[in-house]
């Protein structure tokens, strides 16, 4: 079989190897001793992909990136077909070396690989670039040292859609290995570093265990944890951290090698590894700093990190929708000055924020049939929907007639996902508040639940306060037609209707 020149089979007796795309021949050259891989192209069809390989594996050696092998030569043979040559690994990959059970119950060993897996893939993404095809056969080994190889699918963060040589309707990634994001093709404009994430989950998995890993998050399953499988519960903390690796919605995916190597490091440290060193620093000193800093680095830290992250963002949100509520009963503001001026200072008329508080209104039925969710007797959400941006309505005395509210609330459930504008008609009594029926069937509104991050809400927050401003005047306009006509004002037929 002809071969470009001057690369010649090292055994003519050596059967030629195949991967997915292309087949793998051991060749020599004259005057080197040394053994190299010639990796040429099978399907023609593919050459776009093979070539983007070849410069991808010279880009990254270009960035300093030693985590891939190196090209020593690429081209076209006699016929076209694309080829390249790269060392030969003797050790073969990571695969070869599960397949032969090299890690089979050396954890120590599996995990220190694993480490340096994790070494090459955060060198790879710092440098811009995702993987994409992250599988045991695809990292191949040197003296135990990882090197991750079959680059075909890897692709720049920063690549323009016109780059990429993957259909969007072609699944990305190895049957067992691949992100669920990318079962049915790729999404053009997502960055595709979390599949690496959820592939380095599965093969840390293969390596530990010593076989191949359940579909999709099956390694989660009860009996499939490594806890369960190993029979060592000092895997606990890493089936923890699978979790976040498989999480099935890649913005939701642990996306930090950081996290990834604090886990594998002290598991190594409760295997019997060797620790990590410490400044020189007194023992108790050290040891609460090797304390902090590991559970800083923990996956239970990077939850609580990206809870904080979560009601952050849910306070911006809600103080960017209350805002807008806020413009929008702006603009009756004047018509409230007018109508307290009409009343000769006797009425209060005005536009308040803080009382009456939601928790305290959640007994309504209107609310409950509505299925707003209890959150605020569920802990910190609570100060997401407790005030109110409220139209006052207040006669003086005496006796001062029960002062009304129309209360507005911008309210964001629990869950942080989803929020509800709410407008209710009260009347106060004293300590209690009271929602008479001939008011709620005209005055009271819900929308929800409305995507908290859609582009719409905003818009629909500030149309919300919009009419909260201008119903307020209608009810201000019945509240004074009933303390002229010196209505009960309690009595729920007075406003049945408005005004009879």
């Amino acid at each position: 079989m002809a071969l470009p020149s001057p690369w010649h089979l090292s055994d003519p007796r050596h059967v030629i190897e195949e991967s997915g795309q292309a087949y793998v021949f051991q060749v020599q050259r004259p005057g080197d001793n040394g053994l190299y891989a010639l990796k040429r192209l099978k399907n023609q069809k593919r050459a776009d992909r093979f070539d983007r390989e070849i410069g991808v594996m010279r880009t990254l050696a270009e960035q300093g990136i030693a985590a891939v092998p190196p090209v020593i030569e690429n081209g076209r043979d006699e016929r076209g077909r694309p080829f390249f040559v790269m060392p030969w690994y003797s050790e073969g990959s990571l695969e070869n070396l599960i397949e032969r059970g090299g890690l089979r119950q050396q954890y120590i060993a599996g995990v220190t690989m694993l480490l340096a897996v994790v070494d090459g893939l955060a060198s790879v993404h710092d440098a811009g670039w995702a993987h994409r095809d992250l599988k045991p056969a695809n990292i191949l080994l040197e003296k135990q040292s990882p090197l991750l190889a079959d680059l075909g699918l890897t692709m720049s963060v920063e690549a323009a859609t016109e780059d990429r040589l993957t259909g969007s309707n072609e699944a990305v990634g190895s049957r067992l290995y691949i992100a669920p994001e990318n079962e049915s093709g790729f999404n053009e404009e997502q960055d595709q570093r979390p599949a690496d994430f959820y592939a380095f989950a599965k093969v840390a998995w293969t390596a530990l265990v010593g076989e191949a890993p359940p579909a999709r998050e099956g390694q989660l399953d009860p009996g499939r944890r490594l806890v369960d499988t190993l029979s060592l519960n000092e895997f606990a903390d890493l089936d923890e951290l699978f979790q976040l690796l498989l999480r099935p919605d890649p913005r939701a995916r642990l996306q930090q090698w950081g996290v990834v190597t604090a886990a594998l490091s002290e598991l190594a440290d409760s295997l019997g590894g060797d620790g990590r060193p410490l400044e020189e620093l007194e023992p108790t000193q050290a040891r609460a700093r090797r304390a902090a800093e590991r559970y800083g680095a923990s996956p239970r830290a990077y939850t609580a990190r990206l809870e904080r992250e979560r009601l952050e963002n849910q306070n911006r949100r809600h103080g960017e929708l209350r805002g807008a509520v806020r413009i929008g009963i702006g603009t009756y503001t004047d018509r409230y000055e007018e109508l307290r001026s009409a009343t000769q200072d006797t009425v209060q008329i005005t536009v308040a924020q803080g009382h009456p508080p939601l928790r305290e209104l959640l007994k309504f039925e209107v609310l409950q049939a509505a299925g707003i969710p209890d959150a605020p007797s569920r802990g910190l959400a609570a100060s997401l929907g407790d005030g109110a941006d409220v139209v006052v309505i207040a006669g003086i005395g005496p006796p001062p007639p029960p002062p009304m509210y129309l209360a507005g609330y911008v309210y964001i459930d629990a869950q942080g996902d989803s929020v509800w504008l709410i407008r209710l008609p009260l009347l106060s009594v004293g300590a209690e508040v009271r929602l008479l029926d001939g008011l709620r069937e005209r005055f009271a509104e819900i929308q929800g639940p409305l995507a908290l991050e859609s582009e719409l809400v905003v818009q629909r927050a500030e149309d919300f306060g919009r009419r909260l401003g201008f119903d307020g005047l209608g009810l201000a306009a019945e509240y004074l037609e009933h303390l002229a006509d010196d209505r009960d004002l309690l009595d729920s037929l007075t406003w049945v209707g408005g005004r009879n």
